[in-house]
């Protein structure tokens, strides 16, 4: 606070310019590495932000939100030096301390919110989730699909659940069929669904309905 009210006289800025430069060298290189790895995850068509959205890499895009505020931190450090030289008043030094503090918390509001959803078991985009849904209605044994839930288990790692109504002219065999049918389509699509269950009332009811017919059957 004292800083604040009767911030002290800048003298000599060259220090302050020089340590400055090295800092926003070395946060430079680092933030190129982690916008490299962004790009490689971007899809055609989305933006920087959509891609950090998209990202379940938390490795990734903490890094790019740290290195993104440091160097944004650095920008307005030495804007305030430089005015603060220029125009001979102090108070621009501790201001740019200030707007420092505010995106630093901006920050740390944003890695809160993206890392936050992956801790309680995000699920995946709203986009791929309908993809999903139609590659299983689009089978010719489906005759509707129901619940469909996704849960993101780490970066390169998802479950599937899903509720399937087969046709009911199908036996046993040809819902199993269509289930392996069903795993192959969508795990060629998307390889990151590593555990993925298909739960169908159909399946049981053929199940019991031969459990039955096994137990009865003429000796």
């Amino acid at each position: 606070m004292v800083s604040l009210h009767s911030p002290p006289v800048l003298e000599d800025p060259t220090w302050n310019y020089i340590v400055l430069a090295v800092a926003a060298l070395f946060e430079g290189f680092s933030w190129r590495v982690s916008h490299r790895e962004l790009g490689r995850r971007r899809r055609p068509g989305d933006s920087l932000w959509q891609a950090v959205r998209r990202s379940k890499d938390a490795a990734v895009f903490t890094v790019f939100f740290e290195d993104s505020a440091a160097l944004i931190g650095i920008a307005i450090a030495a804007l305030g030096v430089g005015l603060s030289h220029i125009f001979d008043n102090p108070y621009f030094d501790p201001g740019a301390s200030v707007l420092i503090g505010l995106v630093l918390i901006g920050a740390a509001f944003l890695l809160a919110r993206e890392s936050g959803g992956l801790l309680v078991g995000e699920s995946i985009d709203r986009d791929q989730i309908a993809h999903l849904r139609n590659i299983i209605a689009a089978d010719s044994a489906v005759e509707s699909v129901r619940h469909l839930l996704t849960m993101q288990l780490g970066p390169d790692s998802v479950l599937l659940t899903a509720a399937v109504r087969f046709e009911r002219r199908l036996n046993l065999d040809e819902v199993e069929q269509a289930i392996e049918r069903l795993e192959c389509a969508i795990k060629v699509q998307y390889p990151s669904i590593q555990h993925l269950f298909l739960e169908s009332g159909t399946l049981k009811a053929l199940s019991r309905s031969a459990r039955y017919a096994a137990a009865h059957e003429p000796l």
